[in-house]
């Protein structure tokens, strides 16, 4: 989840910002603004779920 955080978190951000820059520019602030809050909003979508899980099959 922490790869869509910045554009070298993974290699395939670098890749698609290399094609995506032949339409658009994206800098590096603007991609790590929005991949911030992708990586916290996943973050948390997956800690609720699981805490959801823990609370309605408990001992599984």
């Amino acid at each position: 989840m922490a790869g869509n955080s910045t554009p070298f978190s993974s290699i395939a951000n670098l890749i698609v910002l290399q094609q995506a820059n032949k339409k658009v520019r994206v800098t590096f602030w603007e991609f790590t603004r929005v991949g911030i809050i992708v990586t916290l909003v996943t973050t948390l979508a997956a800690i609720t779920l699981l805490a959801l899980e823990y609370r309605l099959f408990p001992g599984v």
